[in-house]
């Protein structure tokens, strides 16, 4: 078991240190990422094009690994305390909703599970 989680992290953050894990054997790999991306005014097709990189970089480096992508998470920003969720209130949930849809396309089209975690 092996959390590479960092809170705030964006995908280009993940992207650009994905090859610290290079000398693991993992038999199956969960990609979470893209909330940040959104609340930082990341544009959607970065965000998308990332995760496309992350997948590719994971399949040839792990080819052994299950690679599983979940889907971005809904917020409910109302009920937030910390400093910044003003930035979440302004990302609409039904913008997130298609964002997991052309997720779920490219993991198909990656040939990777896609994990619809959204409730």
């Amino acid at each position: 078991w092996l959390n590479q989680g960092i809170s705030g992290e964006t995908s280009a953050g993940l992207l650009n240190r994905l090859e610290l894990l290079d000398q693991t054997q993992p038999e199956v790999i969960f990609v979470m990422i893209g909330i940040n991306d959104l609340i930082r005014g990341i544009k959607d097709e970065t965000l998308l094009a990332n995760q496309q990189l992350i997948i590719r970089y994971l399949q040839r480096v792990h080819p052994q690994a299950q690679i599983v992508v979940q889907s971005v998470l809904p917020h409910s920003a109302e009920k937030a305390t910390w400093q910044g969720r003003d930035r979440l209130l302004e990302i609409p949930n039904r913008r997130i909703r298609d964002i997991n849809q052309r997720l779920k396309a490219i993991a198909k089209a990656e040939g990777v599970i896609y994990l619809d975690l959204y409730p």
